[in-house]
């Protein structure tokens, strides 16, 4: 009985329309959705490709901003002909370098000028190095084998702006000085001084710093 019932059941028309009729409902679902993920997908596709095309251009034809420096640093790029800095940062860059390359003595002489000459321009370096040797005051620290001991007080801006090449900017500040000479035997009287040092804004390709020392003056303090 059962098994004439499943004969009649699987030769029936009707079953076999039903079945026909589900099979192509399922079909034409999966290719209906199918298309529309398709066309999703391709959509997506173009956006992405005109989003990395459009990111592409905008980094090769924008100008670079930064540079890494070789301690590994990443800094801005700026202009030689703007700041960059502010007045303050600047004057104590200065009085930091002189503070340190006049702190002079006669067994490191050499050794402590070449140390900031980094902080130099190359102009600004070999014009210091040449002051201190026709002053006499390198003979007179290296054959009286002395040391010089230099307090330098907080300096005081006394100009800034564009060099007359309207292309570096600069800056010129005075700090007060007191430099006093040791001997193994006698220590000499305390001595003042006013210190003008010029900085000025240099390429980032010839010092990462940005600025460097481009001229110093020490004459005796005024009365």
């Amino acid at each position: 009985m059962n098994k004439k019932e499943k004969g009649n059941e699987k030769d029936n028309p009707l079953t076999s329309a039903l079945l026909e009729a589900n099979s192509r409902n399922i079909r034409d679902v999966l290719s209906r959705y199918g298309l529309k993920a398709n066309l999703v997908l391709g959509a997506a596709l173009c956006v992405s490709l005109v989003l990395n095309t459009t990111m592409f251009s905008y980094i090769i034809n924008t100008p670079n901003k930064y540079f890494a420096t070789k301690n590994g640093f990443v800094l801005p790029v700026v202009p030689s002909n703007v700041p960059g800095y502010s007045d303050t940062d600047v004057m104590e860059f200065a009085s930091t370098v002189m503070n340190k390359a006049l702190q002079l003595d006669f067994v490191h002489y050499e050794q402590t000028m070449s140390s900031q000459k980094q902080y130099f321009t190359t102009t600004g370096y070999d014009s210091f190095y040449k002051a201190l040797e026709s002053s006499g005051q390198k003979d007179n620290i290296i054959n009286n084998k002395l040391n010089i001991r230099t307090s330098i007080s907080p300096g005081s801006l006394v100009t800034e702006g564009l060099l007359n090449d309207q292309k570096t900017y600069a800056w010129q500040f005075r700090y007060p000085v007191i430099m006093q000479r040791v001997g193994h035997f006698d220590t000499y009287k305390e001595e003042r001084y006013d210190l003008f040092v010029q900085v000025i804004r240099v390429s980032t390709d010839s010092n990462p710093n940005g600025i460097a020392i481009a001229a110093v003056v020490l004459k005796p303090a005024e009365a």
